[in-house]
């Protein structure tokens, strides 16, 4: 195009001069002629044609650049995506899935003691996928390409996927680093949608609890307590191993059975391992003969070791305070073996550390000198 253009200016200036001067009267000519001469006329048009080429090709350029129906943006590559259809399911299972986030009514509850409920995971991921449909103007997936309904899909599972999956599948869409921040996002979401149902959930089985005994009037024990509880209290269990007098074989015989739930948070059963190791306990059931607390102990090393204990949300006060445990429990192992003359039981593997994070939270209602739930629960016990 440059090209032709110079060569029209080319022409311009060979012919346009001599067309304009035939054009004019005789004597008009003359003067013109002999007032710039041919020269001036040449420089003249060649200066008007310069211009003229000068605007036009701004008005090119100022329509190239700005397009009348910008497309969507894909989240994708062409590429990944060509390579994921083979794995993926057919379109129309997509369109489903996708769809089922678009028709959803995303609504947060107000728990009657609790208040707001933090958004759940479902919630959060539904809200991104309704804010890409809205960019693309497809209020439902039949106004969507079948390559944005892939994109989405896919994006949903990435926000699904763990850490090491999700890194993977990052890396097939255009900003790996956008996306895997909105999975960490959502993801921090749920840890915060778990502990506040976990806490809910606690509360209310603790209430309940409270509100049988009242009724019922018949005293339990600390273990019929803690085994009548609904649902899993992580915090209640920490109270009772941190808390528990080893010389009183009730209180003893509920912290273990506290170590021995799967829930139960690793801080707390590193720190149930110390104390029976530091205060001699594991070695009096030795001598004692205590076989039901002996199998139990050497059940929680099992779990330990086999990854049971999948919980670490708390944190021990200091965060080092079972750091240097593992002599003790070692040589407590090694006594134990020879009181009952049987291998020694292995370590467990990596319990003594550091444990950071939240601190523990109170259970005012429950006495574990006095034997279990003794008052109304508190709701403040249970806000994080």
């Amino acid at each position: 195009m440059r090209r032709f253009c110079i060569r029209g200016v080319v022409l311009g200036i060979a012919v346009f001069p001599a067309a304009f001067l035939l054009s004019l009267a005789t004597e008009t000519r003359v003067t013109l002629v002999q007032t710039v001469g041919a020269f001036g006329l040449i420089a003249f048009f060649f200066l008007l044609a310069s211009v003229a080429i000068h605007f036009s090709s701004l008005s090119r350029k100022r329509h190239a650049t700005t397009p009348e129906d910008p497309q969507p943006v894909a989240l994708l590559t062409g590429r990944a995506r060509r390579a994921l259809q083979a794995t993926l399911p057919p379109v129309d299972e997509q369109r489903q899935a996708v769809d089922q986030h678009l028709q959803r009514h995303g609504t947060i509850n107000t728990h009657a003691v609790f208040g707001k409920e933090p958004e759940s995971r479902d919630s959060a991921i539904t809200r991104v996928v309704r804010l890409i449909a809205d960019t693309w103007h497809a209020p439902t997936t039949a106004q969507m390409t079948p390559d944005q309904v892939t994109d989405i899909f896919v994006l949903e599972k990435l926000l699904r996927a763990s850490p090491e999956e999700a890194g993977a599948l990052a890396q097939m869409f255009r900003d790996p680093s956008r996306v895997l921040e909105i999975r960490d996002q959502i993801a921090a979401l749920a840890r915060q949608r778990a502990q506040y149902e976990q806490q809910r959930d606690a509360f209310s089985a603790s209430w309940t609890l409270w509100r049988t005994q009242t009724v019922n009037l018949s005293p339990l024990s600390l273990i019929d307590d803690l085994a009548a509880m609904a649902h899993p209290d992580p915090d209640l269990w920490h109270k009772v191993i941190k808390d528990h007098d080893p010389d009183d074989k009730t209180q003893r015989d509920a912290a273990l059975w506290c170590a021995l739930q799967p829930d139960c948070d690793r801080a707390s059963v590193a720190l149930f391992l110390a104390r029976i190791a530091a205060q001699s306990t594991l070695v009096y059931a030795a001598e004692t003969g205590d076989r039901v607390y002996l199998d139990g102990v050497h059940q929680v090393i099992r779990q330990w070791n086999e990854a049971m204990y999948q919980h670490h949300d708390l944190a021990l006060d200091p965060p080092e305070a079972v750091l240097d445990a593992a002599k003790d429990f070692h040589q407590a192992l090694a006594d134990v073996a020879d009181i009952l003359e049987q291998p020694e039981w292995p370590m467990p593997k990596s319990a003594f550390t550091e444990y950071a994070g939240r601190m523990p939270l109170p259970r005012s209602a429950w006495d574990i000198a006095d034997g279990g739930l003794m008052r109304k629960p508190v709701v403040s016990d249970y806000m994080i």
